[in-house]
């Protein structure tokens, strides 16, 4: 009797977390193309409405840097057809730090006068993706790196960007450092801002976080630094829009290309009940995407 309580339940587990990961597929339809010929529609509207976009391809897990690769050489293809600011985001995690196919991406992208960025990443990865970055540099001189608030270790990395001459997206984070758990991730985002105001190559803020981002970008433009906009493709945009257009920033989407996964977290509802409501109607514009 005891063994068929446990089957059970085991099967019932099962069945709930495979409810929910199909609901989280259909909800996250809001936020990602699935084809190349949806993300070309998605960019081409946003430059009519006088938007630029980054174009990042999400992989799913069976995936592997050979069909990582093929899909960001499918995706600088598409650049072709977008303004020449526009440009290509890679997840080196999904690649498996495969430098032999990241250094392909860079070469190519070099050859088509692409910027490339590596995208956002966990602590435990950091070292590996700086020390990619700066082989990079070799084979392509124009590459941008995503930097988190939440890291005691961010203000040396944004110092190390703007000594290596990189772009740099600024992000509050999705991973807290080990180090410092309860790190305030805005006022860790400002002090990243602060160490590239004056000395950053090009910045781009990355958060729908109104007060924060006029914040930032007030911060870079009193310091001269050049600086943009860059919202997720999905999440609610218009007051950050206005905001910068208030400010006179040019604003960027990050546009995700494949396998669809939400950009929020429902364990975070508790938080902030407002994710709900995004869950229930983004689940409801999944279905009629």
């Amino acid at each position: 009797m005891r063994v068929l309580q446990v089957n059970t339940t085991e099967m019932a587990t099962k069945i709930l977390q495979n409810t929910i990961r199909w609901a989280a597929s259909r909800a996250a339809r809001s936020y990602a193309a699935s084809s190349l010929e949806d993300a070309r529609r998605i960019c081409l509207d946003l430059r009519r409405d006088g938007f630029g976009a980054s174009l990042c391809f999400w992989n799913s897990e069976s995936d592997g840097s050979s069909e990582i690769t093929s899909a960001c050489f499918q995706l600088l293809d598409l650049l072709e057809t977008l303004d020449a600011q526009a440009y290509l985001s890679i997840k080196l995690p999904g690649m498996r730090f495969d430098e032999a196919a990241v250094f392909q991406v860079l070469t190519e992208a070099a050859r088509r006068g692409r910027c490339v960025h590596f995208d956002s990443h966990a602590p435990e990865d950091a070292d590996r993706t700086f020390q990619i970055i700066e082989s990079g540099l070799r084979l392509h001189p124009n590459l941008s790196c995503t930097i988190p608030g939440r890291w005691t270790r961010s203000i040396v990395d944004a110092r190390l960007a703007a000594e290596w001459g990189l772009r740099v997206r600024v992000v509050k984070g999705q991973w807290a450092d080990p180090a410092d758990p309860h790190m305030d991730m805005s006022r860790g985002f400002l002090n990243v801002v602060d160490e590239l105001a004056g000395r950053g190559r090009f910045v781009a803020i990355a958060s729908h976080d109104v007060p924060l981002a006029r914040a930032s970008l007030l911060r870079l433009m009193r310091a001269g630094t050049p600086c943009e906009l860059e919202l997720l493709y999905g999440l609610p945009w218009r007051a950050p829009v206005q905001m910068a257009r208030e400010l006179g920033v040019p604003v960027r989407f990050y546009v995700p290309q494949g396998k669809a996964w939400l950009p929020y977290l429902l364990k975070n509802a508790r938080n902030n009940p407002r994710v709900l409501g995004w869950f229930a109607r983004d689940l409801i514009r999944g279905y009629t995407a």
